[in-house]
C-alpha cells in the first residue's frame, strides 16, 4: 500500500472509532442502555433549583442506537450527536428549529434546557429514570423513560 493510501486508511479508522459509541464495561451503563425516548422530569433552574417543566410542554429526549438524539423542549425540535459509555456521555453541537413560541416561559425553558444538554458529561441510570450530570456531578436534568408505544397491527 503507498504511502498516501495508508494515510487515507489511517484517517478513515480515526473517524470512525471517533464517531463510536464510548464502551460499555464494569465501569457503567452505555448507548445501549440510553435507547429510547425519556420525558424531561426536571431540570436545573438559573437558581440551581431542580424545575419541572412548564405544563402541556412535554419536552423530551429520544437517544437512538445510532449515536444521534433528538426531542423537544417545549417549542423547537433538537437533534444532535452523542456518544455515551461506561456512564460518560458527550453530546456534539445541537442543531434547532427556529419557531417562536409565544406561551410565557417556554422559550426560557427551551433555552435552559438545551444549555444543561451541552453541560452533561455523565449519565446515571436507576431503573425508569436517568439522570444527566455536569462534570462536577451536579444532577443538571432528570428524566423518565417513556412507556414504549402499542404494537401495531392487527390482532
Amino acid at each position: 500500500m503507498n504511502r498516501l493510501g495508508g494515510c487515507a486508511v489511517l484517517a478513515l479508522a480515526l473517524v470512525a472509532a471517533g464517531c463510536a459509541a464510548l464502551p460499555a464495561g464494569p465501569g457503567g451503563p452505555g448507548a445501549d442502555d440510553l435507547a429510547g425516548t425519556w420525558r424531561i422530569a426536571s431540570y436545573l433552574g438559573a437558581d440551581d433549583r431542580a424545575v419541572a417543566p412548564l405544563a402541556g410542554t412535554g419536552p423530551f429526549l429520544s437517544f437512538g442506537t445510532d449515536g444521534r438524539l433528538g426531542g423537544t423542549a417545549g417549542c423547537n425540535s433538537f437533534g444532535a450527536d452523542y456518544r455515551a459509555g461506561n456512564g460518560r456521555l458527550s453530546v456534539g453541537p445541537v442543531v434547532t428549529t427556529l419557531m417562536y413560541c409565544e406561551a410565557p416561559g417556554v422559550m426560557d425553558q427551551e433555552a435552559r434546557v438545551l444549555s444543561l444538554l451541552s453541560l452533561a458529561e455523565e449519565f446515571r441510570l436507576d431503573g425508569d429514570a436517568l439522570v444527566l450530570l455536569d462534570a462536577g456531578g451536579r444532577a443538571v436534568m432528570t428524566l423518565a423513560r417513556a412507556p414504549a408505544p402499542p404494537p401495531t397491527g392487527s390482532a
